[in-house]
């Protein structure tokens, strides 16, 4: 049995678990194409770009709820339960009459599903690893998520070219079917085996234990770089007149190139110093977008912003797992999914306002400069603090 895996756990749970949640986020992504399948049925791509929308909000409010779940019935439970939520979600778009009223519902449900079974996935996670490559390979389970969109649109896209939107939701259910038979097999091995039965309410004391104030920060900073990059950075783009794939496709080959190298390389530094160089790298590739044009900047840009951000999520959600004791770790992990998704969310709303004053390369200029100064100061603010504490 590996040193990287907490008995009674193994590698191969871990690759079985980790191919359970491709499968899971192959069946969500293939939704990126909902607004294409639904126009088929008259409903207008308006419509339901408001009803995809309302996922953040039940996301967010079940993220919450999620930790209280776990800690009463267990990481696997609440990964059986949000996949279940999110399949009969799934399933309902090609089961129930299309309008925009079912859309809007069904987004919603899916968005419970999420908010329930991202969280219990993660706490599951960082349940099974332990050692100086736990981090690597938390990394590695979380890079499953991008990779499912490099099965799911294609899938939706072949489908739709040969058959047509009829069935297209049968279809695309099937991964998540399969994720679904996977886990609950999982439960019935493991589940004698999760975390404690606790259900008291620690999300307070998390937020106000100072140990856990830098990552919470880091969070707040990649977060809100994220959540513009995924949504507004097209229009920078467009408004230099450079085709937005040169950034997103060497993004994700960083990404990748972090998650599974990377993360390795870092093991041997503290979380504060990888930290401090995911957000530097992810600040940086922004400003440079913002203030440089050119093709090379934005392969370049691109693959430096991947970098940065596959070291930043692992390493703060590890960072904060491993601060707590086990009894309170799903609740710890749900809070860290909230504050990512609750600023990731937040931060189109936030570029939408300043927009209407300045340009949006002008926004994401400031965004990168102000954030990553910040986080800077008030990391290096921290290693000072700290190495001045320490005794002599």
């Amino acid at each position: 049995m590996s040193d990287d895996f907490v008995p009674p756990y193994s590698k191969g749970v871990f690759r079985l678990r980790a191919f359970a949640l491709l499968c899971c986020f192959s069946m969500t992504t293939s939704q990126a194409l909902l607004p294409v399948v639904m126009s088929d049925y008259g409903i207008s791509q308006t419509s339901v770009g408001y009803a995809m929308s309302t996922t953040g909000i039940s996301v967010l409010i079940f993220g919450v709820v999620s930790g209280l779940f776990i800690s009463r019935f267990g990481a696997l439970a609440g990964v059986v339960s949000g996949t279940a939520i999110m399949l009969v979600a799934h399933l309902s778009f090609g089961l129930v009459s299309p309008s925009e009223w079912s859309v809007t519902v069904s987004r919603f449900v899916h968005g419970i599903g999420a908010g329930m079974g991202l969280p219990a996935a993660m706490a599951f996670a960082t349940v099974m690893l332990q050692g100086k490559n736990a981090t690597a390979y938390f990394g590695i389970f979380t890079s499953m998520i991008a990779g499912a969109n490099l099965i799911g649109p294609p899938l939706g896209e072949w489908y739709l070219s040969t058959y047509g939107a009829d069935g297209y939701f049968i279809v695309t259910a099937v991964p998540g079917v399969v994720s679904l038979v996977i886990f609950i097999g999982l439960l019935f091995k493991f589940g004698s085996t999760q975390m404690s039965r606790k259900s008291n309410i620690h999300y307070f004391s998390l937020l106000k234990r100072s140990d856990l104030q830098l990552p919470f920060i880091g969070l707040l900073v990649i977060g809100s770089f994220w959540g513009y990059v995924i949504s507004f950075i097209s229009v920078a783009f467009a408004d230099k007149g450079l085709a937005v794939s040169l950034f997103f496709i060497p993004m994700t080959c960083g990404l990748f190139f972090g998650r599974f190298v990377g993360l390795k390389l870092a093991r041997s530094y503290s979380n504060h110093a990888v930290a401090l160089t995911a957000v530097v790298l992810t600040a940086t590739a922004l400003f440079a977008t913002s203030t440089l044009s050119g093709d090379v900047v934005s392969v370049v840009a691109g693959a430096v912003f991947g970098l940065g951000y596959s070291l930043a999520y692992p390493t703060l959600s590890m960072w904060i797992s491993n601060s707590v004791t086990e009894e309170i770790r799903g609740q710890a992990v749900a809070l860290t999914n909230t504050i990512f998704n609750v600023v990731m969310f937040g931060a189109p709303a936030v570029c939408a306002f300043w927009i209407g004053y300045i340009t949006i390369l002008s926004y994401q200029f400031w965004l990168s400069l102000v954030l990553g100064l910040a986080a800077v100061l008030v990391f290096s603010l921290a290693k000072v603090t700290r190495d001045s504490s320490e005794p002599k």
